[in-house]
């Protein structure tokens, strides 16, 4: 699948693939540095509000 992704993503001249995963998700974010040269460049951070 993440090959598809990255296929399709070149065929219309996207920059980049982006993708969130959760902070204790250890093995999938050794699964997108090691095995699909993803870089980790950032958090995201989220504040639930009270409506």
């Amino acid at each position: 699948m993440m090959t598809y992704l990255e296929e399709i993503a070149l065929k219309n001249q996207c920059v980049y693939i982006a993708l969130e995963s959760g902070l204790a998700r250890l093995d999938a974010h050794r699964f997108y540095e090691d095995k699909n040269n993803f870089d980790k460049f950032c958090y995201s951070f989220r504040k639930p509000l009270n409506t």
